[in-house]
């Protein structure tokens, strides 16, 4: 078993998926295929496909579509209800690589099970041939694990001084733009790979109670390591933040790794980038620190896909494994 097949068998344990009648097409999910992939068309028109490990809050979505002739212009839309019960709406950036037209999905963590919204139009002789309505992508339940901390073990649990306080404003005012826009890029397409040996993907949306109080839930994954070992790229982009000293995250560098998907690795010791600079996947890019708040040496590795300055999808890190299957 290699190291792709080892981590799919590992987020797939105990999913079941359930099929059902998306606006009347025959759709071929069943036992016998791939539960990574939906196939939400095939007709003589195109083929709609959706990719992701497991279909979850927090979970990555590549969107497939083959057209069967030529098209003209193609535009996806996408529709999610959020934890405030209102609908984010997105028009999504696209790629096209031999002959298919590939775009991002996925559903934050914090969005409430539901059923999330693809419209599909592809023009070609002047006339829509992609579906008059839209795709309906069932997004299964998850739970997420509760941590206990006690705050005499972690450092920068909350602001205590004048100092602190404006670490935490400076860390507001610098990172949350970050990820913010959409660079049209394909820099995702030569895959993905782990910034670590050793992540743990069960750490990813877990509820944070410091002392009994509950915190904001843990938005990345935590990756081991020592002091000084190093942090690679897990895609390629260009670095779009290196930071020091933020209360949180402590040094801190962003990735934009293009069409709205952004990672952010924190706790740093040492930065090995610079601003603007182009990494290829795997380059290193820091070293494991302690630094912000913190328990111990680790990397906190988060990934944001479509930001609005604050206002971002939370994917899983581990999720973006199935980059690997669509385009290696």
């Amino acid at each position: 078993m290699n190291r792709r097949q080892f981590l799919f068998s590992g987020a797939l344990a105990g999913l079941s998926v359930r099929t059902g009648n998306f606006n009347d097409l025959v759709h071929l999910l069943n036992s016998s295929q791939d539960p990574r992939v939906r196939v939400l068309a095939d007709n003589d028109r195109f083929t709609l496909k959706a990719y992701s490990d497991g279909f979850r809050r927090g979970d990555f979505v590549v969107i497939e579509a083959e057209p069967k002739e030529p098209l003209e212009s193609s535009t996806f839309n996408y529709n999610a209800i959020t934890n405030r019960n209102t609908t984010r709406q997105f028009t999504l950036p696209k790629l096209e690589k031999d002959g298919k037209i590939y775009t991002l999905a996925g559903i934050d963590a914090e969005y409430p099970k539901q059923v999330t919204k693809l419209e599909v139009i592809l023009i070609a002789k002047g006339r829509n041939i992609g579906n008059k309505d839209s795709f309906n992508i069932p997004i299964l339940d998850r739970e997420f694990k509760s941590e206990y901390l006690e705050s005499a073990n972690v450092e920068n649990v909350s602001p205590s001084s004048p100092e602190d306080v404006e670490s935490q404003k400076r860390e507001t005012r610098i990172l949350y733009p970050s990820w913010d826009g959409i660079t049209i890029a394909n820099y995702i397409q030569d895959g993905f790979i782990s910034p670590r040996p050793r992540c743990n993907p069960e750490s990813f949306g877990s509820r944070r109670f410091y002392d009994g109080v509950e915190k904001s839930f843990h938005k990345g994954t935590d990756c081991r390591g020592n002091v000084g070992d190093l942090i690679v790229a897990p895609m390629s982009g260009v670095v779009k933040l290196t930071e020091q000293d933020f209360f949180y995250m402590g040094d801190t560098v962003v990735l934009d790794h293009g069409l709205g998907l952004y990672t952010l690795h924190a706790h740093m010791g040492e930065q090995l980038v610079k601003l603007g600079q182009y990494v290829k996947i795997g380059t290193s890019i820091g070293r494991i620190g302690k630094t912000g708040r913190t328990n111990g040496a680790h990397l906190h590795w988060q990934a944001k896909l479509y930001g609005g300055i604050r206002e971002a999808m939370n994917m899983n890190p581990m999720s973006l494994e199935v980059l690997n299957q669509v385009f290696r």
